[in-house]
């Protein structure tokens, strides 16, 4: 210790410096730490856009909450110590307070950049402060001057980052509003409300047997309600963009958050699509968009271009506080401990921002959307929420009780409105961005296929004289048809930019014939939870590809990138529990509807022969040259023989990254059924342990369970005995982890196989 405090403690520096003079050090440093932190936090979000889901986000008005926060910090630090000098007259509290404010400015700014370990920012933010103490000692006299005379400059360039953040963001919008051109004549209002995360079978509206939902239920019977609708997606970005675009994935490209979705000032969000917002705007609403998912339905997201308003973070002094470097490093120490901790606004806040925002302009009608995200994961209302008529005590038990608050809240919100004398005159759209596994399909959460439970959402149109009353439209649509019902219900008449306005179908019969069979997509997510990556050992997962589906009145096809589909009569089977794409009649259906997909969307293409090795018996060391593995290999196999292959990748030297997914495929690329699969014979409950694990009954893929642990990939398949002539089928060696780059090396091992007519050289294939 002598040597870090040695530095600091010398004779030519006053040991009772005036309360001024530490007032002053404390204020120069808390401002300049705040006004560097500020812009350092909203550069490195940008930098760091790849943790975009993992990071604590902000936005402008940080520029001056850092400031005014450290200020505060630097300022009380400053007061405690000329107290403790008080009772300490020895202590070179000076001194001591230059070398804290130094360490803590420091580490300020080597942790807001997220790329160094907190223990590497905390040494180095200790050893610079040691250097500048020292420094300091010999100093002083002209480092007060220096920050007397620039404390002010400091004050200033706060009170400007206030001002052009909060006066540029009011003045901007007060212009938006007086720009606006005359509402047509009785012209409603439009609230949607999307509630994160609910999937429909869980509102009482559609049948659940907890009355989880009775406001939903009042819109419903005084409405209509569509039965069927299904989210573009299971995952709430490319979610929220169909629902103010009016378009699918494949056309607004928003897979992810990106520097060049929603960043670059010369590039407009969303490949420049029209969104639900701009087009109300040009016909006189004024427009906001408030929401409670601060991460992936933000004006950083690109949601900006559609509102004039958009209330996403620092809606309390709690958040903003929290959004601070200082208030990040709350939320890892200690908030983090309390798992039922969560950094984002609940429902009822989100209605007062909407009521405050109404009551500025209430004679201009206007455009909302909101999002509730109390529905969505760690599940359950507030602390303070009565409890409901269910206990507690299961994850579902808690996700129904964050679905009664949300709908709770809705019914607050209507309250609000009629009290206003609005409602009557408010088209009111409720829907969600998509579901929630719940444990189905071996999954937890969602973004990780496109099951029924994960894209069935709920979907209610209310307005009184507008809408009819007690309509149940049974059709399966796609709710980013609601941009178009909104344009299509608000400004009758005034043309159309978005696709498919879902009041045709209760207005003729006619229309649900021809409608179109809703999309959903998902593009490859390489992030698992680790107790869901084991769903890949059953039917194939977002973590192995690319998913697209669709649904027709009788199917629901999901097709994947790489590894053939999936096909469910979700009629007599709403759990879609039996894959019907290797029976004979699914089979043909499978690929009547893989036709159905617009040429836009990726298609899935089958195995190329030409490309694919034939091997035989033996053991293959392959080297693929590129980043990640993606390869077919040819085999033949008698009638009534056993086909053993395995990819092996843990005694390779040096040692292989390769996390492999095994699969026998069919010339169209579908994965065999009747594969003996010991991945999942030895996975515990409740996983996918196999019930009969010496049958062979499993579909053909197997995948590693634990992550980037190089175990070893194996199946094995019994060709069927009655078989006329020799079975010819694809090994097809995957890697779902794509972001490890360099040549991959693995060994392929095939027993039970016919020996080709010309035997592959032993050796790496290429």
């Amino acid at each position: 210790m002598r040597s870090a405090t040695a530095g600091i403690v010398d004779a030519s520096v006053p040991a009772r410096p005036s309360l001024a003079s530490i007032l002053v050090l404390g204020a120069w440093f808390g401002l300049l730490t705040g006004l560097l932190e500020g812009l350092g936090l909203l550069i490195f979000q940008r930098i760091n856009w790849q943790n975009w889901a993992r990071m604590v986000h902000v936005s402008a008005p940080i520029l001056w909450i850092s400031p005014v926060v450290s200020f505060l910090l630097f300022v009380g630090l400053a007061i405690g110590g000329w107290g403790l000098a008080k009772i300490f007259p020895r202590l070179p509290i000076l001194r001591v307070l230059v070398f804290l404010f130094a360490a803590l400015a420091v580490y300020d700014w080597l942790a807001l950049m997220s790329r160094l370990y907190y223990i590497a920012c905390l040494t180095l933010a200790l050893g610079i402060a040691t250097v500048f103490s020292r420094w300091f000692v010999k100093h002083s006299a002209a480092v007060l001057r220096f920050a007397r005379r620039t404390l002010p400059v400091n004050a200033a360039l706060l009170i400007l980052a206030f001002v052009v953040v909060q006066g540029g963001s009011w003045l901007g919008e007060r212009r938006a509003i007086a720009q606006l051109p005359p509402a047509p004549a009785g012209a409603p209002n439009v609230l949607v409300i999307i509630m994160d995360a609910l999937r429909a079978d869980h509102v009482s509206a559609y049948g659940y047997p907890r009355l989880t939902t009775p406001e939903m239920d009042r819109l419903a019977a005084g409405g209509v309600l569509f039965e069927n609708a299904f989210s573009t997606s299971s995952w709430s970005l490319p979610s929220h963009v169909s629902l103010v675009t009016g378009r699918y994935l494949y056309e607004h490209g928003a897979d992810g958050a990106e520097p060049e979705a929603g960043f670059e000032w010369d590039h407009p969000s969303f490949r420049g699509f029209p969104l639900v917002g701009e087009v109300m705007a040009k016909h006189g609403y004024r427009t906001a968009g408030i929401s409670a998912n601060r991460v992936f339905f933000t004006a950083n997201d690109g949601f900006g271009r559609g509102f004039q308003h958009f209330a996403d973070y620092f809606q309390s002094t709690k958040d903003a506080l929290l959004r601070t470097l200082w208030g990040r490093e709350v939320l890892r120490l200690y908030l983090s401990r309390n798992h039922q901790y969560r950094l984002h606004k609940r429902a009822s806040e989100v209605n007062t921002e909407l009521l405050d925002w109404i009551d500025r302009d209430p004679h201009i009608p206007f455009l909302a959307v909101l999002n509730y995200f109390d529905v969505h994961d760690p599940y359950g209302g507030p602390g303070n929420y009565p409890k409901p008529e269910w206990p507690l005590n299961s994850e579902i038990d808690e996700y129904d009780q964050g679905v009664k608050y949300c709908d709770d809240q809705l019914r607050f919100l209507m309250e609000a409105l009629e009290h206003r004398g609005m409602a009557g005159n408010t088209i009111v759209i409720v829907t969600a961005d998509h579901g929630e596994s719940l444990a189905q399909h071996g999954l937890r959460t969602h973004g990780r296929a496109l099951y029924r439970e994960l894209i069935h959402v709920p979907l209610i149109v209310w307005s009184p004289g507008r809408v009819p009353s007690g309509v149940r439209v049974k059709r399966a649509v796609s709710n980013a048809g609601i941009p178009a019902t909104a344009v299509d219900l608000g400004l009758p008449n005034t043309g159309n930019p978005f696709p498919g306005p879902l009041s045709a179908l209760w207005r003729t019969t006619t229309s649900a014939d021809t409608w179109p069979a809703p999309l959903s997509e998902l593009g490859q997510n390489t992030y698992p939870e680790k107790e869901e990556k084991p769903a890949d050992q059953v039917d194939p997962t977002s973590t192995t590809g690319y998913l697209r589906s669709l649904v027709t009145p009788e199917w629901h096809l999901i097709s994947h990138e790489n590894l053939g589909v999936q096909l469910y009569d979700w009629q007599r089977d709403p759990g879609e529990n039996r894959n019907l794409a290797n029976t004979t009649e699914g089979s043909l259906v499978a690929l009547r509807l893989d036709a159905l997909f617009p040429q836009g969307m990726l298609s899935r293409d089958p195995p190329d022969p030409a490309k694919a090795q034939l091997i035989g018996n033996g053991s293959f060391d392959i080297k693929s040259a590129s980043g990640s593995v993606n390869q077919y290999f040819r085999v033949q196999v008698d009638p009534g023989s056993t086909l053993v292959v395995e990819v092996r990748t843990r005694h390779l030297k040096p040692a292989s990254r390769l996390d492999p997914v095994l699969a026998l495929q069919d010339r169209q690329g579908q994965p065999l059924q009747s594969c003996r699969n010991p991945g999942d014979d030895r996975l515990p409950a409740p996983l996918v342990s196999d019930p009969t694990p010496l049958a062979f009954d499993d579909v053909c893929i197997n995948d590693d369970v634990a992550l980037y642990a190089n175990t070893d990939s194996l199946l094995e398949f019994m060709a069927p005995a009655d078989a006329s002539t020799r079975m010819e089928l694809y090994v097809h060696v995957l890697e779902w982890n794509k972001f490890t780059g360099g040549p991959k090396d693995y060994q392929l091992k095939v027993s039970g196989a016919v020996t080709p007519p010309h035997r592959p050289q032993l050796g790496y294939i290429h």
